[in-house]
């Protein structure tokens, strides 16, 4: 069995960064002074910055990066993620085929309005119970694709359970 060495990394973390003023940050692994643009976006802190620079984000990722490929466990385990999103991609893409072939008409019309709307056809407008701005195309029937209503996510879902209490009773 192979022997690994441990590789210890020397990260200094501060609490709270030092700030000059609002343009310039001080980092908080190489404490150097640095534009507040050398920061990567954090909405957790209060300047929505990182406390590192990208720099030492950077080398801090790739020392990490270097001790998990020496490790023969890292690597197996990392070998399974990627084959587990493989079968995953697979398995939606065959549910999606299936439902597609057991439902054509659906699937065409909605072809057909997504067809019209990127072409500049058909213009999306507002829900026709509350005026919400984002409304969904809505098919009553399907075998007429252009017969559309437009409902909000809300409207939307309730107008199919009731649809579906109906159909049942």
């Amino acid at each position: 069995m192979q022997q690994f060495k441990k590789i210890k990394i020397n990260i200094k973390v501060t609490v709270e960064p030092i700030y000059v003023d609002e343009t310039c940050k001080v980092c908080t692994v190489c404490n150097t002074l640095k534009s507040i643009d050398c920061f990567g976006p954090n909405k957790r802190n209060k300047d929505n910055k990182q406390p590192q620079c990208k720099e030492c984000r950077r080398e801090s990722a790739i020392e990490l990066y270097k001790i998990k490929i020496l490790d023969p466990l890292w690597a197996e385990k990392d070998k399974e993620r990627k084959k587990g999103k493989k079968l995953s991609t697979e398995k939606h893409n065959e549910y999606s085929n299936n439902k597609r072939k057991k439902h054509p008409l659906k699937y065409k019309a909605r072809a057909i309005v997504c067809y019209l709307i990127r072409s500049g056809q058909l213009q999306k407008m507002p829900c026709e119970i509350c005026n919400h701005k984002e409304a969904e195309a809505h098919h009553d029937d399907y075998n007429f694709p252009y017969n559309i209503r437009w409902l909000c996510k809300d409207h939307h879902m309730k107008h199919h359970r009731k649809y579906n209490r109906e159909r049942i009773i």
